[in-house]
């Protein structure tokens, strides 16, 4: 269609240059070009719109989009450009030639035009024909042989058009799905993920994964990913089927090769037991296919000490996948992520870099004795729509799709903010730094929650992803400000004992906080907060020392942590090697 009436603006412009004022014909010409240009950047925006978006991110936003999108047409406009010039310049050849065929070659010079020439060394006699001849045209302006040619040559001018709109067809069929991400830069296309066997799943059941509900001692929610569409999916466990909600991540975001969520939430379990269960999907291909048997443990409420692991800023990175073994060798009941997983950074074509994590963690996140760990995960920046702070729901739809936290909750549904009961007497609160709920609207919902009875008198621990005392940016930044502002009285009102920071990729702990002033050194101690971060997990920064900060550093490490409700709260800040490079206690 827009071939079609691209060629219908060219048999236009053809006719329209026997008819009219030149002026008046010119224009309307020069507005059919402008009018073909614009079609181009339309086809191009409408087509791939994702092109834009990811590159733009990365290279200097929108700008380098339309620098994209110019330099394309521009491209096509010179071929076209080059094609006149080539053509004018065998027509001048001609003219030229012409002209000298006038030229006699020699004739004998009168008694003056011998003293000339003995003056000035000639020795050439010339004698022009004064017959009269053809006058040579005037010359033409650059512009004026532009359009000249174009609006004479219909054929040049169709073939322009025909180049113009086969280059945008070309152009997006190869960059179709740009994904553009980060940790480590990565690059592709539909295209190039069609042969990549690394971001395809071609196992009928791929990446299984445990995620950590709000009542983990009797509920729990896996995860699983097909490319074969089900007829029915649901999880084996006690010789039970318990069924499974299906989506296909292809509605909202096209790819060669169907990709299918599965996301089961097993309800009335038993608090501290181990369940052995298996995926199993029956596909619309008359096949059935079926996972390993796998084992997740839930939570206890009635013991009274709980050991979990701690971080964020994970990304896909081998210093990631050595973190993740050396928390899982802890044998942790749940692995708690403040946000930045994947780094996708909300592009729905980055599915693959979801695959690449889910699978990593998949592989490595398993206790010593086989049982998958549980994720649980707070929001960050590189989940959201070019990874950006302030978006909207809609704006993190992958993160959303692939991780859950809320049983019975659609995933567009389920709040980026949620607590969890941990052991008798422990409790972690999750909360969105600003990503996709502000800071103030949250503090009804803080108060609440940590009133309730079976939460008040817990030893209280918070994750989110942006920190109120940095270690890697300013003091002033915006995100800093407000969570001092709108969290801060709060951590202080209720006890928070123990806060985990993301975001700026770097190690810190420090000194004991309350109302935003320190008020000991010394961290084992009953009141105010500990900040420890900052989300180095497989992303590194340079650190620099905040007057709040006790220790400061460059080094992937994640946290051991033991919770008891009558000890309080042991931490153990652990690298990539398994090395313990940092410990203290907190009294209850």
């Amino acid at each position: 269609m827009w071939l079609i009436i691209s060629i219908i603006r060219g048999i236009v412009a053809r006719k329209i240059r026997d008819f009219g004022p030149n002026r008046t014909r010119d224009n309307i010409i020069k507005f059919l070009w402008i009018l073909e240009v614009v079609n181009v950047y339309i086809q191009l925006l409408l087509s791939n719109n994702f092109v834009v978006f990811a590159v733009a991110f990365h290279l200097l936003h929108i700008g380098w989009g339309i620098f994209i999108c110019l330099a394309q047409t521009s491209l096509l406009t010179t071929l076209a450009f080059l094609y006149w010039r080539w053509r004018s310049n065998i027509e001048d050849s001609n003219a030229g030639a012409g002209v000298l065929a006038q030229l006699s070659p020699k004739h004998k010079l009168s008694d003056d035009e011998i003293s000339d020439e003995y003056d000035y060394g000639l020795d050439v006699e010339l004698k022009f024909d004064n017959s009269p001849k053809t006058p040579m045209p005037p010359t033409k302006t650059l512009g004026e042989k532009a359009r000249s040619f174009f609006t004479t040559r219909v054929i040049a001018f169709l073939v322009f058009l025909l180049l113009a709109n086969v280059g945008v067809v070309i152009f997006n069929l190869v960059f179709f799905g740009t994904c553009v991400c980060v940790n480590p830069i990565a690059f592709s296309t539909s295209f190039t993920r069609i042969t990549d066997k690394n971001v395809i799943c071609n196992a009928g059941i791929c990446m299984v994964t445990v995620n950590l509900p709000e009542k983990a001692d009797t509920e729990m929610i896996v995860k699983f990913f097909s490319k074969t569409a089900p007829v029915r999916a649901y999880i084996k466990i006690d010789n039970v089927e318990r069924p499974c909600t299906s989506f296909n991540m292809n509605t909202i975001q096209w790819e060669p090769q169907d990709r299918w969520v599965h996301t089961c939430d097993l309800i009335d379990l038993t608090p501290g037991t181990s369940y052995s269960f298996q995926a199993v999907l029956q596909g619309a291909d008359g096949l059935a296919y079926e996972d390993d048997v796998r084992k997740f443990r839930t939570l206890n409420y009635d013991v009274d000490e709980v050991t979990f692991a701690a971080g964020g800023d994970m990304g896909y990175t081998q210093a990631s996948i050595d973190i993740t073994k050396q928390a899982a060798a802890t044998n942790p009941a749940f692995i708690a992520v403040g946000g930045d997983l994947a780094y996708d950074n909300g592009f729905l074509p980055c599915f693959s870099r979801w695959y690449s994590f889910l699978s990593a963690y998949q592989a490595n996140a398993v206790t010593t004795d086989g049982h998958m760990i549980p994720l649980l995960s707070a929001i960050g920046n590189h989940e959201a729509i070019h990874g950006k702070f302030y978006r909207e729901k809609y704006e993190a739809v992958p993160y959303l799709h692939y991780v859950s936290h809320q049983v019975g909750v659609a995933p567009l549904s389920q709040s980026t903010f949620h607590i969890h009961k941990i052991s008798k007497g422990c409790s972690i609160t999750v909360l969105d730094s600003g990503v996709t709920v502000p800071h103030a609207d949250q503090v009804e919902w803080m108060k609440n929650v940590w009133e309730r009875q079976n939460i008040s008198d817990t030893v209280k621990m918070v994750t989110y992803h942006a920190p109120l005392y940095p270690t890697s940016r300013k003091n002033d930044d915006f995100l800093v400000v407000e969570g001092l502002r709108v969290w801060a009285p709060l951590f202080s009102q209720y006890n928070v004992s123990l806060a985990f920071e993301n975001h700026d990729h770097t190690f810190k702990r420090s000194k004991v906080i309350a109302n935003n002033v320190v008020i000991s050194n010394d961290t084992n101690v009953s009141n105010g907060t500990v900040f420890v971060g900052d989300g180095a997990m497989g992303v590194l920064r340079s650190a620099t020392l905040n007057p709040f900060v006790e220790k400061v550093g460059t080094k992937y490490h994640f946290y051991s942590v033991t919770c008891s409700a009558a000890k309080g709260l042991s931490v153990k800040a652990v690298d990539e090697s398994g090395n313990v490079f940092d410990q203290f206690e907190r009294r209850k």
